[in-house]
């Protein structure tokens, strides 16, 4: 190979490299879920998408909240009728004391799309609660729209 061809190749490896750092990201990759303490708001939603079981993407959301208290639940609620839609199937509980860990914060993955134990879920506005019962004045609210 000559100094010729080799030079052509690092030219063209630079333009791949520039092109690769500075190509604009679509709308659709942006990272649609900014970083805030947990402190400053105990439930965080974002959209997000999960493959299937037969290998196509489905829709879904990711929920972080805040675990303080024993036999925590997270309910869903669609806003305009009030029915509960979806209820995480176990509850948590923060790390026992002898541990010496900070206060617990648990992701869950709220499905949208039909599964064998999930129903399709419409777009609308929706409620997401957490605490240990459903109609508690400690509980944490966070509306969302689909």
């Amino acid at each position: 190979m000559s100094n010729k061809d080799k030079e052509y190749l690092l030219i063209l490896g630079i333009i791949f490299s520039l092109a690769y750092v500075f190509w604009p990201i679509s709308e659709s990759e942006k990272l649609m879920y900014e970083e805030v303490s947990m402190d400053e708001e105990p439930i965080q939603a974002w959209k997000d998408t999960d493959k299937k079981w037969n290998g196509e993407i489905g829709n879904v959301i990711k929920i972080k909240y805040k675990v303080e208290q024993k036999n925590t639940n997270l309910w869903i609620s669609d806003i305009k009728t009030g029915k509960i839609v979806h209820k995480q199937p176990f509850s948590m509980n923060p790390y026992p004391e002898e541990q010496n860990k900070p206060v617990r914060n648990f992701t869950y993955v709220w499905k949208l799309y039909k599964s064998e134990r999930t129903e399709f879920i419409p777009a609308g506005d929706y409620e997401i609660c957490v605490g240990t019962r459903l109609n508690s004045n400690q509980n944490y609210y966070l509306e969302i729209t689909l």
